[in-house]
């Protein structure tokens, strides 16, 4: 798997990037991340001010790894 290169992505100062935009670069729906991080499986989100994150180097990580 590689991570998507839309344009649309907005990656914050801090790396982060919404559930949604992590979905687009996964080229999965964000249900699916919320379905896994349920299950503790996939990239690990963090909880901002009641929203969640994920680090956009997870992200890459997560793309290379599941590529292989």
């Amino acid at each position: 798997m590689t991570l998507s290169e839309t344009t649309g992505i907005t990656i914050s100062p801090m790396g982060l990037v919404s559930r949604k935009d992590a979905a687009e670069a996964l080229m999965m729906k964000p249900k699916t991340l919320c379905e896994w991080a349920n299950k503790g499986v996939g990239p690990i989100p963090i909880r901002v001010g009641g929203r969640i994150f994920y680090r956009w180097s997870d992200l890459q990580s997560f793309a290379a790894a599941s590529s292989s």
